[in-house]
């Protein structure tokens, strides 16, 4: 930790009591000496004697090796029990190895420190409303970034079991190419461990209520096809990240997202959650009796909601190798006799925020 002069701050040292597994890596705190820290060119010293700890622990290894193996964990593993990792530390790791492989991310998280680049979460949304849906239940942001495409990204901070979790908010605008494009550059700028697209949606399946929440396994890119007498469909499918989806089947069993909007959890007759595909393109849907509601009828069958943003979102993932899903709430349904307004649009996208941040803190829970 620096003071304000750049020099070494001796006066606090936080504590991280979790221990995290890293395959056959073992990260833990052992005894930690509260209040020590020390300057650069104690810092300096302790890099250069990586390898005396390696021999000293048996394990071998050459200044090339703790270049390019995960055991280098080891080595920050010993240090930690010894009390001499702290945040300084890890600045001058970063610095002596900055773009080879060893992965100075991975340290700070298992060692409960923040990254030195990035967030742990990223939501991205479409609408102002929806922005404004998640700082209901966020609160104030903490900072704000602007990365180099101009994109802004709130960051707030989410309870959790263990410390608080950073967790940006970028809107990406309407469409999936725009959200692609918006996203996949948030996403390499700001390594988050998971993503979550939240907004509303149309409900195209009669079995979802409206103000229901739709939580995707699947993304079609239902208007791709060949058009002829009668149009083939050829369509694109995204997949959310198998641990995502899993958890978020242990979210809607549990319903305690329904909490962070004052509900009663066993109240049987609150907004439900449905699992399963989302149709998306760029058509704004009105009735059951239009030509792209019966495409989807014939062809999309397992589709609950439609939407113009889930495919962008998931492919742009995709490509960047971070776990993904979508949550959309319900605003407004084809089958509906009436027509949807303002109000009911936030209470939708209330309910998908509370859905996603609940999804979030299971999934800190289980592997944080």
């Amino acid at each position: 930790m620096l003071d304000t002069d750049g020099q070494a701050d001796h006066s606090r040292r936080d504590a991280h009591p979790e221990l995290i597994d890293r395959g056959q890596v073992r990260v833990g705190h052992g005894r930690r000496v509260l209040g020590q820290g020390f300057g650069s060119a104690e810092a300096d010293g302790e890099l250069h004697q990586l390898q005396g700890v390696q021999e000293t622990e048996g394990l071998g290894l050459t200044a090339e090796d703790l270049e390019a193996d995960e055991r280098a964990f080891d080595v920050v593993e010993t240090l930690d029990r010894q009390g001499l990792v702290d945040e300084l530390f890890l600045k001058r790791l970063e610095t002596e190895r900055e773009g080879r492989r060893f992965d100075i991310d991975r340290v700070r998280e298992a060692l409960g420190y923040p990254k030195a680049h990035g967030i742990d979460y990223l939501l991205g949304v479409a609408l102002p409303l929806e922005v404004e849906a998640l700082r209901a239940m966020l609160g104030n942001p903490i900072s704000e970034r602007v990365l180099d495409d101009g994109t802004l990204v709130d960051v707030y901070a989410l309870g959790s079991a263990y410390r608080p979790r950073s967790v940006g908010i970028i809107q990406t605008g309407i469409g999936n190419e725009t959200v692609a494009l918006v996203a996949s550059g948030a996403l390499r700028a700001l390594k988050p461990r998971a993503f979550v697209y939240v907004g509303v949606a149309t409900g195209i399946d009669e079995r979802v209520q409206l103000c229901d929440v739709v939580v995707s396994t699947k993304v079609y890119a239902y208007e791709y096809g060949k058009d002829g007498p009668s149009f083939q469909p050829r369509p694109q499918v995204c997949s959310p990240s198998y641990a995502l989806v899993r958890h978020a089947r242990v979210a809607a069993y549990r319903s305690r997202w329904l909490a962070r909007l004052g509900l009663d959890p066993d109240d049987s007759a609150g907004p439900g959650v449905r699992l399963g595909g989302i149709a998306s393109g760029s058509k704004v849907v009105q009735g059951p009796g239009s030509p792209v509601m019966s495409l989807l009828q014939r062809h999309y069958g397992d589709a609950y909601a439609l939407d113009m943003e889930g495919f962008g979102a998931l492919r742009a993932a995709e490509h960047v190798r971070v776990d993904a899903i979508v949550v959309h709430g319900i605003s407004d349904h084809v089958f509906a006799s009436h027509a949807f307004d303002d109000a009911q649009r936030m209470r939708a996208a209330k309910h998908a925020a509370a859905f996603a941040l609940e999804l979030l803190a299971t999934y800190e829970f289980q592997i944080g």
